[in-house]
């Protein structure tokens, strides 16, 4: 249901975001929507493409980081609301999200937002790599590098952060975005969220304007500072999220 029309929520979006074609250029990006604080999803971007096309896939992720500890939780970022989180190896989360994903579970499903798979040299890393050229991140400083996996209707709450991006490797995802003046940390995870949007009720964070947005494989969203988002998996997807420090 979530993969419907905008039209299809109680609270509808104030719009949808317009998908630019690649390529883009620096300058381009930097005038229209960088010096702007305007959201801009990007399809197609040839070098996440590129990731792409190795082959990100629960049996691929598995083989190359399964024996990984990792930290998954069904509220990430969740202002240290540790509810739910565990750790555990991320074989076994790939394999209990390919049940979830045939069970169609009702409750929010565990995500993954783990940094140390993108550290260092690993072989995951090295598939993450290069990054966009638009986004110059070798001149921005710091940044904190995430990988992100989830089964279907799992997602990360609503929140807000410095500037990012987000390159979709395999799957669907729906973003609800809203600008610095609205954005808002929540408790209520993500399924939750949008169970609001769609068929209405709860708090300031469902009853703001938002903006609308679909992710296909190959696409980055760029999120400037301070703009709330909350995202949601409709169906087990991978991305790579690139946060400004």
């Amino acid at each position: 249901a979530f993969g419907g029309a905008a039209a299809s929520f109680a609270r509808p979006p104030a719009r949808s975001l317009t998908a630019v074609a690649a390529p883009l250029t620096r300058e381009a990006f930097v005038r229209d929507f960088e010096s702007l604080g305007r959201p801009l999803l990007l399809r197609n971007e040839p070098t996440v493409a590129s990731w792409a096309a190795r082959g990100w896939t629960r049996d691929s992720l598995a083989a190359a980081a399964g024996d990984a500890t990792i930290v998954v939780s069904a509220k990430p970022y969740g202002l240290g609301d540790g509810a739910g989180s565990e750790r555990t190896k991320l074989r076994d989360f790939l394999a209990d999200a390919a049940a979830v994903g045939v069970a169609n579970a009702s409750a929010p499903p565990s995500f993954v937002f783990d940094e140390a798979l993108l550290a260092g040299g690993g072989a995951l890393a090295a598939d993450a790599s290069p990054d966009p050229p638009l986004f110059e991140i070798e001149n921005g400083g710091a940044v904190l590098r995430q990988l992100s996996v989830g089964p279907p209707k799992a997602g990360a709450m609503p929140h807000f952060h410095g500037a990012a991006y987000n390159a979709l490797q395999v799957g669907l995802r729906r973003w609800a975005l809203v600008p610095p003046s609205a954005a808002v940390f929540s408790r209520v995870p993500a399924l939750d969220h949008f169970r609001r949007l769609r068929f209405g009720g709860g708090g300031e964070e469902a009853a703001a304007e938002w903006v609308d947005v679909v992710q296909r494989p190959g696409d980055v969203l760029w999120v400037p500072e301070l703009w709330g988002h909350a995202t949601l998996s409709l169906a087990e997807s991978v991305a790579v999220a690139v946060e400004y420090v």
